[in-house]
C-alpha cells in the first residue's frame, strides 16, 4: 500500500518549481494543484474503510501516515473557500445578488443527484434506509453510504456567508468586515450545535478554517510585504511548522480547530516559495468535487461483490474508476448548469 504515497509523490515534484515568491500562490492553477493532493489523500484514506489491512510495515505505515494527516486533508478546501468567497466580495461591486441560487443551490443540486445514485446502489443491493435518513441524506446531516459531513458543512457556511451578505447590503457596509464578523459568530454557534448533536471531531475541527480563509484574504496583502522578505519568511516558517508538529503530537487534531487553522496557514506559506505546475493536479483540483462525492461507489460495489479481500484488486479498480465517474459527473453538471444555472 505505500506505493501509493510513492505514485503521489511522484506526481506532485513533477513540474514542481521554487522561487523567492510566487505571485500566484493563490490563483486558481496553483489551488487547484493543492486540493488534487488531497483529493487523492482522501480517496486513499477512504479505501481503509473497505479493507483489511495486515500490519505488515507498509499496511501499517500507510495507516499511520493517513492517521496523522487526519481532517487536515479536507481543510484546504474550506481555507480556499473562505478566500475565494472573500475576494469575490472585495473585488466585484454587487456580488451576491445570486448567490444563494448560483452557489447554495448549485452545490445542493450537484450532492443530491449523487445522494440519488447511492440510494439507487443501496436499492439493488438490498439495503435500506428508513424515510428520516433519506431526507436528511439530502442536506448531508445522515449518509445513505456516501460521505456527508463535508457537505452539511460546506452547505452551512456557505448559508452564513449568505447571510453575511445580507446584512452587509442591509446596513451599506462597504467593506468585508461585516460579512466576516456575521461568519465567525455563526460558525461558533454551529461548533456549539454539532459539539452537542453529532460530537465526533470531524464535524467541527474544520468550522473556522473557513472564516480563516476570508480574514486572509482581507489581510493578505500586508502578509505578503512581510513575507517577501526572507529574513522573516524562515523564521515565521520554521515556527509555524514547530508549532504545528508539536500542537498535533500533543492533542492531535483537535476538536476546536487550532491544528486545521496552523495547518492552513503553513500549507499557505509554503505555496508561497513551492508551486506544484502540474496538469494532472491541477485536473484532479477541478473534479475534487466529484471525486470526494461519488468515490465510495466503487469500494461499495467492489465490496458487494468480495473483491476487497483481493488488497491489489480493490486498489487497482477502485482509484481509476473513481476518477473516471468524477470526469463523467463533473462533464454532467457543467451540462445541468448550463441549463438552470446561467
Amino acid at each position: 500500500m505505500i506505493i501509493l504515497f510513492i505514485i503521489l509523490f511522484c506526481v506532485a515534484v513533477y513540474g514542481i518549481k521554487f522561487a523567492s515568491f510566487h505571485k500566484d500562490y493563490m490563483t486558481p492553477s496553483s489551488t487547484n494543484a493543492i486540493k488534487g493532493i488531497f483529493a487523492v489523500l482522501i480517496l486513499y484514506s477512504h479505501m481503509r474503510g473497505y479493507l483489511t489491512l495486515s500490519d505488515a510495515c507498509t499496511g501499517h505505515t500507510y495507516v499511520r501516515v493517513l492517521k496523522y494527516l487526519g481532517q487536515t486533508m479536507t481543510t484546504m478546501y474550506l481555507f480556499y473557500s473562505g478566500y475565494g468567497l472573500m475576494e469575490s466580495v472585495r473585488t466585484k461591486p454587487g456580488y451576491g445578488k445570486n448567490f444563494f441560487r448560483k452557489r447554495i443551490l448549485k452545490i445542493l443540486l450537484h450532492f443530491d443527484i449523487a445522494v440519488l445514485m447511492y440510494i439507487i446502489l443501496q436499492f439493488l443491493l438490498g439495503w435500506q434506509f428508513d424515510g428520516m435518513t433519506y431526507l436528511a441524506s439530502l442536506v448531508g446531516w445522515e449518509s445513505v453510504g456516501n460521505s456527508n459531513w463535508f457537505i452539511f458543512e460546506i452547505l452551512a457556511l456557505y448559508m452564513f456567508f449568505y447571510i453575511g451578505l445580507w446584512i452587509k447590503r442591509s446596513l451599506d457596509i462597504s467593506m468585508g468586515g461585516g460579512v466576516l464578523a456575521t461568519t465567525i459568530v455563526l460558525c461558533i454557534v454551529l461548533w456549539v450545535f454539532l459539539y452537542k448533536v453529532k460530537g465526533q471531531t470531524w464535524w467541527i475541527d474544520n468550522i473556522f478554517t473557513f472564516p480563516l480563509g476570508m480574514g486572509y484574504s482581507m489581510i493578505k496583502d500586508k502578509v505578503e510585504m512581510w513575507m517577501k522578505c526572507d529574513k522573516i519568511y524562515y523564521p515565521v516558517f520554521i515556527s509555524m511548522t514547530v508549532v504545528l508538529v508539536v500542537w498535533r503530537h500533543v492533542y492531535g487534531v483537535d476538536m476546536l480547530g487550532v491544528c486545521t487553522c496552523l495547518f492552513a496557514l503553513w500549507a499557505v506559506m509554503l505555496t508561497m516559495k513551492v508551486k506544484l505546475d502540474n496538469r494532472v493536479l491541477q485536473w484532479l483540483g477541478t473534479v475534487s468535487f466529484s471525486v470526494y462525492i461519488l468515490q465510495r461507489i466503487p469500494m461499495i460495489l467492489l465490496t458487494a461483490f468480495g473483491i476487497n479481500s483481493n488488497i491489489a484488486l480493490f486498489v487497482s479498480i477502485t482509484i481509476p474508476s473513481a476518477f473516471l465517474l468524477a470526469y463523467l459527473y463533473t462533464g454532467f453538471l457543467k451540462k445541468v448548469d448550463s441549463k438552470l444555472f446561467v
